[in-house]
């Protein structure tokens, strides 16, 4: 088998399985990147067919550069009309489509974990939102969990942030947010500082806490077929590796956050957490709409079904009234 076909191989495996790596990284913070790969190379491989070691090891190593590096070659490909912004806090990748509205911005926290790089579908449901409403979207790179702790983080994208807003003074500004890109959201969106003025916060597929209470009852309601309960259980685990530096925010917490938009499938095995979130929020007077589609798992906005294009009416009647 090429080296080329067995990479094919490896990769529909990877992902279930770095999920349990970044697991297990993680409790291990004091020990080097490359430590960990070795170790857990050996592991991995087992689980793997026609694996040999040097392309495995590369391979992996491959993918969590391009996680840190942030992987431009799928919209560069597609032909997508994307810059790199540099900033004292970080970079941003700034997607902006012909004609788009010059007084409107959305600044959009990519989902994947922590633990990968934005995906293909999600740079086609990113480029669909951006054509059909005509709107500029701004793109901070989030470090994956393997290099950098979330509530720094946090602190981080609360700084470009406010830098951004310098830039983009006469742009009404929107944060929006896909699957974990929310537990960043929502606490900056709280906390922001008064140079930051934020429209609305729309979240899509939300993670609006890292401690789950799963009954076996409700997992069989509320399956996900899309994201296995062992895999959810794997990156709940991954975030709590960091107690009590995760700043999820409680909704009995929530402060002045600007109206709250939710979007979520009704098989997405997080909905009963979303829900409850909602009405806790609801309960403290605060504005929030909450759009829950049926039957649709988790992450159900990047399939090109046609409910994508409903979720992208819908924001488009939030940021455009």
């Amino acid at each position: 088998m090429s080296r080329k076909k067995r990479l094919l191989a490896y990769a529909a495996t990877v992902v279930a399985s770095l999920a349990g790596y970044a697991y297990h990284a993680l409790y291990q913070e004091d020990r080097s990147v490359k430590s960990r790969l070795l170790e857990d190379f050996y592991w991995l491989k087992d689980r793997l067919k026609n694996a040999d070691e040097a392309d495995y090891r590369q391979f992996l190593e491959d993918q969590l550069k391009t996680a840190r590096q942030g992987d431009l070659s799928y919209p560069k490909k597609h032909g997508m009309n994307i810059s790199l912004s540099s900033y004292q806090n970080g970079k941003a990748y700034v997607l902006s489509p012909e004609n788009y509205r010059p007084d409107k911005l959305v600044v959009y926290f990519h989902g994947g974990h922590r633990i990968e790089a934005i995906s293909p579908k999600e740079w086609r449901f990113l480029e669909n939102f951006a054509e059909d409403n005509q709107l500029r979207l701004l793109i901070p790179y989030i470090e994956p969990l393997s290099y950098a702790y979330f509530d720094e983080e946090v602190d981080r994208l609360e700084g470009l942030l406010d830098e951004i807003s310098l830039d983009y003074t006469d742009e009404d500004l929107y944060l929006m947010a896909s699957d974990t890109g929310a537990l960043f959201a929502l606490p900056i969106a709280r906390d922001s500082s008064s140079n930051l003025i934020l429209e609305g916060l729309i979240l899509l597929s939300p993670w609006v806490t890292t401690k789950h209470s799963i009954t076996s009852s409700q997992d069989e309601e509320q399956k996900d077929y899309l994201m296995t309960f062992s895999d959810y259980q794997a990156i709940a685990s991954l975030w709590q590796a960091s107690e009590g530096r995760i700043i999820a925010l409680d909704a009995n917490q929530a402060g002045a956050l600007p109206k709250v938009h939710l979007f979520m499938g009704k098989k997405d095995v997080q909905y009963l957490e979303v829900l409850a979130f909602y009405r806790k929020l609801k309960a403290r007077g605060l504005a929030v709409d909450f759009y829950a589609f049926d039957y649709l798992p988790h992450n159900f906005h990047f399939l090109a079904i046609p409910e994508q294009d409903e979720v992208i009416d819908l924001i488009a009647k939030v940021v455009l009234p």
